[in-house]
C-alpha cells in the first residue's frame, strides 16, 4: 500500500505549510514559536503544533516543584554570558582508546548545591528518565516569539521569555565552569573535547583521579569508563563523535553555532 506523504510530515512541517497557505491567501495571523512547538492564531482560534511527544504528567509535576522551590528560596542569579559546551577543534581527532568524566544530573545538582531546590525536588528528579530531567530544568527558560503577519506580510515581533530563564542560565554557566576546572585538572594535552557536562579524553591518570575528587567533593554523582574508537570529525554545520561504549555504537553532533536550529526554522517561515 502506497504510503501518503502528507501523514508522514512531522507537526512542524505540517505547521510550515499551513502558514504558507494563510500568507498565500492574505489571511492575517500571528505565529508564537519555541522550541518545539508552533501556535497560529487566527481570530479566535489557535492551532498548536507540537513537535515531540506531550510532556507527561509527572514531567510537569517536576517542573512545578523546581519552580515553588526556586520561588520560596528568594535567591537572585544575574545572568551571565552562557557557554553551553567548549571546543576548539582545529583538525580531526582519532583514538582507538579514550576516557571520559560523565555528569549525572549536572544541572539539578548546581541547583540543589546553592539552594535553589530542595533535596526533597532533587530526589525527586533524580527519579526521572535522563530526557525528562533535561525537560524539568530546560522549561525554566521556556521562551515564545510571537509574529504578526498583516494580509500576508509580516508586521512585528514580540518575545515572551519565563522570569526564571536566569536560573537555567546560572545552571549552564556554573556547569562550564565546573567543567573547565575539570579539563585545567585532567591536562591541557590529555583532553580531548569537552560537551556540556562531559568530557573525554586520552588517558586516565593523576590528573583525572583530582577531578573525579573534585566533582564528588562538589556533590555530583560521576560517571567514569574507557571507550573504544573515539572518532570527532570536523564537518561545515557540526562536528560528530563517535566512539563505541560497553559494545555499543554511539555518535551525535556538535553543532557550531547555538542558533543555527532556530535560524533554518526562521529562514523557512519568511
Amino acid at each position: 500500500m502506497k504510503k501518503n506523504s502528507k501523514m508522514d510530515e512531522s507537526p512542524i512541517k505540517v505547521a510550515l505549510r499551513y502558514i504558507k497557505g494563510l500568507k498565500k491567501e492574505n489571511i492575517s495571523f500571528s505565529m508564537g514559536t519555541t522550541n518545539r512547538s508552533i501556535y497560529v492564531r487566527t481570530g479566535t482560534i489557535t492551532r498548536k503544533f507540537v513537535d515531540g511527544k506531550a510532556l507527561s504528567k509527572r514531567t510537569f509535576s517536576a517542573f512545578n516543584a523546581v519552580k515553588t522551590d526556586i520561588s520560596k528560596s528568594g535567591k537572585r542569579v544575574d545572568r551571565l554570558d552562557v557557554k553551553y559546551f567548549q571546543h576548539d577543534l582545529r583538525e580531526d581527532i582519532h583514538s582507538k582508546t579514550a576516557w571520559y568524566i560523565d555528569l549525572k544530573s549536572a544541572y539539578a545538582t548546581i541547583l540543589r548545591n546553592e539552594n535553589f531546590i530542595t533535596e526533597k525536588t532533587f530526589s525527586y528528579l533524580s527519579t526521572l528518565p535522563k530526557m525528562e530531567r533535561l525537560l524539568c530544568i530546560g522549561l525554566l527558560a521556556s521562551r515564545r516569539t510571537w509574529s504578526d503577519w498583516k494580509g500576508g506580510k509580516f508586521v512585528n515581533e514580540v518575545v515572551e521569555e519565563s522570569p526564571l530563564s536566569d536560573y537555567f542560565y546560572h545552571a549552564c554557566r556554573r556547569t562550564f565552569e565546573i567543567m573547565s576546572v575539570v579539563k585545567s585538572l585532567i591536562g591541557k594535552e590529555n583532553a580531548l573535547l569537552n560537551w556540556v557536562d562531559c568530557i573525554y579524553f586520552k588517558e586516565a591518570n593523576e590528573g583525572s583521579r583530582q577531578a573525579i575528587a573534585y566533582l564528588c567533593e562538589q556533590g555530583f554523582d560521576v560517571h567514569f569508563n574507557t571507550i573504544e574508537n573515539f572518532h570527532a570529525v570536523i564537518f561545515k554545520k557540526y562536528v560528530r563523535v563517535s566512539f563505541w561504549d560497553n559494545g555499543k555504537k554511539k555518535c551525535w553532533f556538535i553543532p557550531h553555532a547555538t542558533g543555527q536550529v532556530k535560524k533554518i526554522k526562521t529562514d523557512i517561515i519568511l
